[in-house]
């Protein structure tokens, strides 16, 4: 016979990317450099992207749309980029 109390399940696994628990922030330099020197951000992080054929412009907006950032600064070909948690926390 069968048990009512019995469930049918099926394990899984999803593999998300980090960006998916991030949103968009807008925030102006001056708020980003106190956040920057205060020491509670939840992470940071600075990478070096490789040459490319495409102008620095295009692929920091690739970058942005991509990992949910928005551009705080952009310096020659640097820039800083920002987003919060889905909880808020910056």
């Amino acid at each position: 016979g069968s048990n009512k109390d019995e469930k049918d399940s099926i394990e899984f696994k999803l593999n998300l990317p980090c960006s998916q628990y991030l949103r968009k922030k807008p925030m102006n330099s001056n708020a980003f450099a106190d956040l920057m020197s205060s020491g509670t951000l939840t992470c940071q992080s600075h990478i070096d992207i490789p040459s490319s054929n495409q102008d620095f412009a295009s692929r920091i907006k690739t970058i942005c749309q991509s990992y949910r950032l928005t551009v705080v600064e952009q310096i020659n070909s640097a820039a800083s980029g920002y987003a919060e948690t889905i909880l808020g926390q910056p």
